[in-house]
C-alpha cells in the first residue's frame, strides 16, 4: 500500500492474551482466548471503562478452560454471546441457542456476572434458521436478551 497504513492513522501491534491494552478515554481491552479456527490464535475482548466490563464473545465456540478461569475473576456487566447456529447443532467455532444458555449458566455459577448483568445473544446468521421473535421466545426464560440491527448499549 502506498505510504503504508500510517497514512490512515492505523498502527498494528502484537497483542498478548490476558494483558489489558489502553485504548484511550479510559477504555481498555483485554484479549481472551476464544475457540474459533484451528491453528490460529483467536480472541474475544473484555472491554473495561470506569469499573464496568463488557465481554465481546463473537466468533467463538465453548471457551477453553483458561478463559473460563480468567473470566471467573471479573464481574461482567454485559456479555455478548455468539449464537450463529440458532437451534441447529453448534460447531467448534460458534455456539447455538443451547450453548448460549449453558455459557450464561456457567458464568453465573462461576460468579462472573455482576448484579444486574445483561447477557445478550448476537452474531446470528442464515445458519440459525430462527427469526428474532423465535429467539426471544427461547431465551426469555433464561434471562437472555436477543440483539437486533441498530441495537445500542450504554456502557
Amino acid at each position: 500500500m502506498p505510504g503504508g497504513w500510517e497514512v490512515y492513522g492505523i498502527a498494528f501491534h502484537d497483542l498478548r492474551l490476558w494483558e489489558p491494552i489502553a485504548l484511550g478515554e479510559g477504555l481498555s481491552a483485554t484479549a481472551v482466548e476464544a475457540t474459533h479456527a484451528r491453528g490460529e490464535t483467536c480472541v474475544n475482548y473484555l472491554l473495561e471503562r470506569d469499573g464496568r466490563r463488557l465481554l465481546q464473545g463473537h466468533d467463538t465456540g465453548w471457551w477453553p478452560e483458561v478463559t473460563w478461569e480468567f473470566l471467573a475473576t471479573w464481574p461482567l456487566d454485559v456479555v455478548l454471546l455468539d449464537c450463529t447456529h440458532g437451534p441447529r447443532p453448534a460447531s467448534p467455532g460458534h455456539l447455538n441457542v443451547e450453548g448460549v444458555v449453558a455459557a450464561r449458566e456457567a458464568l453465573a455459577k462461576a460468579g462472573a456476572l455482576a448484579d444486574g448483568a445483561r447477557v445478550i445473544a448476537t452474531h446470528f446468521s442464515h445458519n440459525g434458521g430462527w427469526l428474532h421473535a423465535q429467539l426471544q421466545h427461547y431465551f426469555a426464560p433464561h434471562g437472555i436478551e436477543v440483539a437486533y440491527d441498530g441495537m445500542a448499549l450504554d456502557f
